[in-house]
């Protein structure tokens, strides 16, 4: 006798890679697992803006529609906590809630939020009715212990993963030292540190910087505007597909990732996995098991130099590329999104 199916309403907010690397990545690739041994219906955010009409709609339709029809389904996955209001409330008992992260609980202050208080407040009301969910997924250590600070709550820690079949390198590095920011252009990724990092390293040897991103379209993100940026080897490319983003970590030598905080950081697996190495920084709220497989500086200065030593001396960078590599292994989407619905 053929076992029956389980039956899964997956929600996301965004399925679109070109428009949300991290979610939809982690969206679809949930999906591409869990689809031929669940019968899964998706439900998601496309073709609406994010900020207000975008969050109201996410709200609202969305969590409309698992009203009405998530009884029909054996188990309940929001891929974030703002679209798990209504499974939380009404079917407790089926639902999954991943959350990513807590920025708008816990950093709407220095993240320089507009309308600050207001994201906090709507963030706490809704993400707290989100949080009864019969399970609660962190995607990593640092976002399960902010779940049990904040909510109370134990999770179960499902690492992001890296597809090794599709990020690797895919050309030579360039011959000029080239580092690369990836992220967009708000507040809380710092663009403007990378740029900064880049003008110090300028002085001392050729380089370029490609800035990979744009702007975060939002009612409340304070976004930088690189429209003053003039100089020739400031290559700003604003939203790629992967094959242009895996060419970008190709030809570079250096990731910089300066962010304030992240949930995960999944730029610097994807960087690692194209043979380029990251740098972080000290004040960097990061998972430390993302962290550890960076090059971690005190400062802008100290970024600098271990840069340039770096490149001075190309065995070294070897030696700790192939380190770190070592550790990539753990982050596998086979091996970690899978146990989500087990």
């Amino acid at each position: 006798m053929e076992r029956k199916k389980l039956k899964v309403l997956l929600i996301s907010p965004e399925f679109s890679l070109k428009e949300t690397k991290g979610l939809a990545r982690y969206s679809l690739e949930l999906y591409d697992r869990i689809k031929d041994s669940a019968e899964v219906r998706t439900v998601f955010r496309k073709k609406f803006h994010r900020g207000i009409l975008g969050f109201l709609y996410s709200l609202f339709y969305s969590n409309f529609l698992v009203l009405l029809e998530g009884r029909k389904y054996d188990v309940i996955h929001a891929i974030s906590p703002e679209l798990s209001f209504t499974a939380s409330l009404f079917y407790r008992e089926k639902t999954i809630t991943t959350f990513h992260d807590l920025f708008p609980i816990l950093y709407w202050k220095e993240l320089k939020l507009k309308m600050g208080f207001l994201v906090y407040m709507l963030s706490y009301f809704i993400w707290k009715i989100a949080s009864r969910s019969k399970i609660i997924v962190a995607n990593s250590s640092l976002t399960k212990e902010q779940i049990k600070k904040v909510f109370k709550r134990e999770s179960y820690v499902i690492l992001e993963g890296i597809d090794m079949n599709k990020f690797k390198k895919t050309r030579d590095k360039n011959k000029e030292l080239t580092l690369c920011f990836v992220g967009n252009y708000s507040y809380r990724k710092r663009v403007d540190v990378a740029i900064k990092l880049y003008h110090k390293l300028k002085k001392e040897v050729n380089c370029k910087l490609i800035v990979v991103g744009g702007k975060l379209k939002s009612v409340y993100y304070t976004n930088f505007d690189l429209s003053s940026v003039k100089d020739e080897n400031i290559i700003i490319l604003d939203k790629i597909s992967d094959a242009e983003l895996l060419d970008v970590y190709s030809q570079s030598h250096f990731l910089i990732f300066p962010s304030i905080t992240e949930g995960f950081g999944l730029p610097i697996l994807e960087a690692l996995s194209c043979d380029t190495l990251s740098i972080t920084f000290k004040s960097s709220e990061i998972p430390k098991e993302v962290k550890e497989i960076s090059i971690e500086c005190k400062d802008l200065e100290d970024a600098k130099n271990k840069i340039l030593n770096l490149w001075k001396d190309k065995k070294d960078y070897m030696k700790i590329l192939k380190k770190f590599k070592t550790k990539l292994k753990k982050f596998s989407w086979g091996k970690e999104i899978g146990r989500a619905h087990v």
